[in-house]
């Protein structure tokens, strides 16, 4: 009895591409595509007609992020950095600077009152406006501010008021003491009139 078997060429260098053609092994390839059910329902979820979106997120309108501090460099760099994450969370953000505000602050010499210093220091301040806020992103935004306040920057978060408005802006001394003046002559033509 004799047995049969294929014949191998030694000399050629892709031995396993002759042995193993893909003729041989193309029946195994089918047998992997096919399922076992051939209907289309079976590869999508069902979802009833009726269900709603879920519910509706509630928003705050406004929020203002008031930031202060001494340091002028500091708190225009962070008032930038809270800027960009507002718009890294898909908020509307606007931002703007209020006036400075100084004060002067005296340190005495122990133990008598004459002044031995005198410095004379700004408080600046910048805000943040962030408009239709989802009230589940509010606080994850809080807590990132919190972490990355840096030393010196005092940050609040409320809603906005309307002193706010009148705060924001310089008063122009030369258009008050102008109206003031008018008011001294007897007022404007448009109060005579009446």
């Amino acid at each position: 009895m004799s047995l049969l078997l294929p014949l191998v060429n030694t000399l050629s260098r892709n031995t396993s591409r002759n042995l193993f053609s893909y003729s041989k092994w193309k029946h195994l390839r089918c047998m992997q595509r096919c399922s076992f059910s051939e209907s289309r329902q079976l590869y999508g979820v069902y979802e009833p007609d009726d269900l709603s979106s879920g519910a509706e997120i509630p928003e705050y309108d406004s929020v203002h992020i008031r930031m202060k501090g001494y340091d002028f460099v500091v708190l225009e760099t962070f008032a930038k950095y809270v800027h960009k994450m507002g718009k890294a969370m898909e908020f509307e953000t606007d931002s703007f600077a209020v006036p400075f505000t100084s004060c002067n602050v005296n340190t005495y010499k122990p133990n008598t009152s004459s002044v031995q210093n005198t410095f004379s220091l700004k408080l600046y301040e910048r805000v943040v406006e962030l408009q239709d806020v989802p009230s589940t992103k509010l606080p994850a935004f809080i807590e990132l501010l919190r972490m990355h306040t840096p030393e010196g920057i005092q940050v609040t978060v409320r809603e906005p008021r309307e002193e706010d408005e009148e705060y924001r802006y310089i008063p122009d001394k030369e258009k008050e003491t102008l109206e003031a003046q008018l008011e001294e002559l007897g007022g404007s033509r448009k109060l005579k009139k009446k």
